[in-house]
């Protein structure tokens, strides 16, 4: 008879070779050249849909920015080792304390990552309730024909709460297919308060801007501070525990200042004329964070509006098998206390490949890339961020540049009308190193063209709507895929 010792051995040997196995065939394109340029591909396709529908060369203008990117090598390499060692720490753990096997080495979503960023929208909320309901409802009537009465009994019920047929309609679409379409009304919903906010914040700025501070009190002035940081708190999501409570302090500062000017009996009195300049700058600068940050909630409502219809409606993105989940733990609001907002949607492809689709607003982006909440400044980012020392002998450079390189993401944009550009790995080192002293990194890139001039070539590439998919172009070669692309670099 085994001992138990010898049954946990084979029973672990089993269990671990069959996942880990598993695991490694789901996630042998991670690196593959075919697979990036399928997700090149994907990425220009979602561009080409949002600009069929919300108007020709709106994706890739300063209001809609899309690009993506492969993780590294190595942080590739890095994330598939945690996700064994954690898996066969579970199965030890099961076999010997007779628990139930886990399932799987736990999938990885995030090797490849979209981003969709949007800057200062605000006519666009008309337009995508009529394309939206169009979509949706065809959608549906082609579903079930018989639904189409139903839709049209109800928004006849609706006719007394509003007089706006699209409202309407929405409202029919929220509450019979909430299964297929979740959070449609919430998303809808989103779109009109945040624009009404933006129309009452804008009338706020006209009346501001033309305050005469020559007549104007010192209790008027500091109100009118106070109503700035106020509009600045409003602006900022409840999950930003540290952007809302410097807020807080700016507003509970002016707020004791009003309280020291009425001790001295000074609130009624006019701003003295020769510091006028002083006061006007200060409310001037509180202006511009207000214009800055305005569209902070909208622009992010209509981009995540504008993906879900995309996402759910896309015969182009079914064709080449992209299939949006569901899935309420991969697809979420991110609202971290650092300032850190974004919407994440998970898509899952064919051959076991995975992607994730953010959306920002620009101001969120900025705030994310440079602000408080860059991810550079977080404590596990730091050290993988560090620049290799360049080798002292010329001849070791290759070496040296591979090391390198395999700590870069490979970087890729979406310049619109389907364009597509795929960054040189010289572009990727600009790119990934940007958060250092701009005089470090001009040093490595003079060193990297003088010893491996080749580096510059970057490639850009067109697709259409038509386009097979290229993950199942038969006898393909994923590197001729990648470079033969023509050369229209920057």
């Amino acid at each position: 008879m085994k001992d138990k010792t010898s049954e946990f051995k084979e029973k672990y040997k089993i269990e671990k070779e069959k996942a880990v196995s598993k695991f490694k065939d789901e996630n042998k394109l991670s690196l593959d050249l075919n697979a990036l340029d399928y997700m090149c591909q994907v990425m220009a396709t979602v561009g080409l849909e949002m600009e069929s529908k919300f108007g020709n060369n709106i994706v890739g203008s300063d209001n809609f920015l899309l690009f993506g990117r492969r993780k590294s090598e190595k942080s590739i390499n890095k994330k598939k080792k945690i996700a064994v060692q954690d898996y066969k720490n579970q199965l030890k753990d099961s076999i010997k304390n007779d628990k139930p096997l886990p399932k799987e080495v736990r999938s990885i979503y995030d090797f490849y990552g979209f981003k969709l960023v949007c800057s200062d929208i605000y006519d666009v909320r008309d337009v995508i309730e009529k394309i939206v309901i169009k979509d949706f409802l065809n959608d549906i009537i082609q579903k079930d024909p018989s639904k189409y009465e139903e839709i049209k009994k109800m928004a006849y019920n609706y006719k007394d709460i509003t007089s706006n047929t699209n409202t309407i309609l929405v409202k029919c679409i929220s509450e019979m297919f909430e299964e297929d379409y979740p959070n449609f009304q919430k998303r809808f919903d989103n779109i009109q308060e945040h624009k009404a906010q933006v129309v009452e914040i804008n009338n706020f700025l006209d009346n501001t801007r033309n305050l005469d501070l020559s007549n104007t009190t010192y209790k008027e002035y500091y109100n009118k501070i106070i109503d700035c940081y106020s509009i600045l708190e409003q602006l900022t999501y409840e999950e930003s525990h540290e952007e809302k409570e410097k807020i807080n302090k700016k507003i509970y500062k002016n707020i004791e200042k009003l309280e020291e000017i009425k001790e001295k009996e000074k609130e009624n009195k006019l701003l003295p004329d020769k510091s006028l300049g002083k006061y006007e700058k200060k409310l001037n600068k509180l202006l511009l964070k207000i214009d800055k940050k305005k569209f902070n909630k909208l622009d992010l409502s209509v981009g995540s509006f504008m993906v879900f219809d995309v996402l759910m409606t896309s015969n182009q993105l079914k064709k080449l098998g992209v299939q949006y989940s569901k899935d309420p733990t991969r697809t979420k609001e991110k609202r971290m206390p650092n300032g850190y907002i974004a919407d994440f949607y998970s898509l899952d492809l064919p051959k076991g490949l995975k992607a994730e689709l953010q959306v920002q607003s620009g101001y969120r982006f900025e705030y994310g890339e440079k602000g408080p909440a860059a991810h550079n400044k977080m404590s596990n980012n730091l050290k993988k961020r560090t620049l290799y020392k360049t080798p002292k002998k010329k001849k070791d450079y290759f070496k040296w540049e591979k090391r390198q390189f395999k700590s870069l993401p490979q970087y890729f944009n979406y310049w619109g009308n389907g364009r597509v550009t795929l960054f040189s790995n010289l572009d990727n080192f600009r790119k990934y190193y940007d958060c250092e002293d701009p005089r470090t990194v001009s040093k490595y890139v003079k060193y990297m063209l003088k010893c491996h001039p080749d580096l510059l070539f970057t490639k850009t590439r067109k697709f259409s709507l038509d386009d097979k998919s290229l993950l199942e172009a038969p006898n393909s070669k994923p590197r001729d895929i990648i470079y033969n692309f023509d050369n229209l670099s920057k």
